[in-house]
């Protein structure tokens, strides 16, 4: 008696997974129950009779695979694909967190700053078809720059220049240096139906670079000095000095007289004025 009813409960299982086989919950709940009790049960009559063990086992097997493959989301990975489009292990980020770029001081609009390595996110692949959009957060309070993308294979590079229409110029003396926040974002759809899915964040540290454009200037503009007329010839008189805010070799200043005079002399770097006549 007790080895017919061991050998009725797979069949009992079946039943029950038929009756129940109408919703998603109660697929779930009957697969994952069955495969528990179908283990037992075959533990349980393999003793008594093999053969029939064998083909219960058969049709749960079968019934489990049906039942549990109707409650997986048939959208799962085409969700995955489409809102991530970045495999496992690549990440949506720039290539370094800080980037260093130069552009000369007075650059007329359009003008696209100098990087020294290549700036931009690396793609999962070189068709990528990919709407990556790059905007300055901040440092750039008088709007100097405009940030751009531009995709050559693989790679979403970034690029920065000066804007158009812009009345105030780059300019060294005032300001030599911006640092730039720089936010790329991953976008799914277009127009008012755009959607940011990824971000990420770099610097940019813009160096302005010096160009000769300015002139020296005296201090004080006028000299005044009392020579008598048995001074030595080739003795100091006097010491002119001016300044030049330009850097490097556009700030070096050489001195000259305006109108030529053979009375005097001024020394071209360090401004001292000799007599070079006596004074009769």
């Amino acid at each position: 008696m007790k080895q017919r009813v061991l050998l009725a409960w797979p069949w009992l299982w079946l039943w029950l997974l038929a009756a129940t086989a109408g919703s998603p919950s109660s697929d779930t709940f009957a697969s994952t129950t069955f495969s528990s009790s179908a283990s037992s049960s075959s533990s349980s009559s393999s003793s008594s009779s093999g053969s029939s063990s064998s083909n219960s086992n058969s049709l749960v097997s079968s019934s489990i695979t049906r039942s549990f493959s109707s409650t997986l989301p048939t959208s799962t990975f085409a969700s995955f694909t489409e809102d991530f489009p970045f495999p496992p292990g690549h990440e949506f980020r720039f290539t370094l967190p800080l980037y260093n770029v130069s552009i000369p001081e007075n650059s007329i609009g359009k003008t696209y700053v100098v990087p020294e390595e290549r700036m931009g996110i690396k793609l999962a692949s070189p068709d990528s078809n990919l709407d990556i959009r790059f905007r300055i957060m901040s440092g750039d309070r008088d709007k100097f720059f405009k940030a751009e993308e531009r995709t050559v294979g693989d790679f979403c590079f970034l690029l920065i220049r000066t804007r158009t229409g812009n009345v105030d110029v780059l300019n060294r003396e005032r300001k030599d240096r911006y640092v730039l926040e720089v936010r790329a974002t991953l976008n799914r759809g277009d127009g008012k139906n755009r959607v940011a899915i990824m971000e990420a964040d770099a610097t940019v540290v813009v160096t302005i670079l010096d160009t000769n454009d300015l002139n020296p200037l005296f201090y004080p503009t006028e000299y005044e000095a009392t020579v008598t007329e048995d001074t030595p010839l080739h003795r100091s008189i006097l010491r002119v000095i001016a300044e030049d805010a330009d850097l490097g070799r556009n700030g070096e200043i050489y001195y000259s007289f305006a109108e030529e005079t053979d009375q005097f002399a001024v020394h071209p770097v360090s401004g001292v004025i000799t007599l070079t006549r006596p004074l009769r």
